[in-house]
């Protein structure tokens, strides 16, 4: 179970790592554009992207993590 854990915890976390490093470009997009300007919208669109991939990954973490917690002995 541990290894199957760890394998999960690990894939989660590449991905959401990823989609924050994007999350964070984006932020740094939408700080310095003009609101009307396409960048700020590709930007806006980016940012949403990245929250709705991040949100699952999330959540399937935490099932993870209490699911060992749970299983593991006291």
């Amino acid at each position: 179970m541990n290894g199957c854990l760890l394998e999960i915890l690990t894939q989660c976390s590449i991905l959401i790592f990823g989609c924050l490093e994007q999350a964070l470009a984006a932020i740094e997009v939408i700080k310095k554009s003009d609101l009307a300007s396409d960048e700020f919208s590709q930007a806006l669109a980016d940012l949403h992207v990245c929250a709705t991939v991040i949100e699952p990954y999330s959540e399937g973490l935490v099932e993870a993590i209490d699911q060992f917690s749970e299983d593991s002995p006291e």
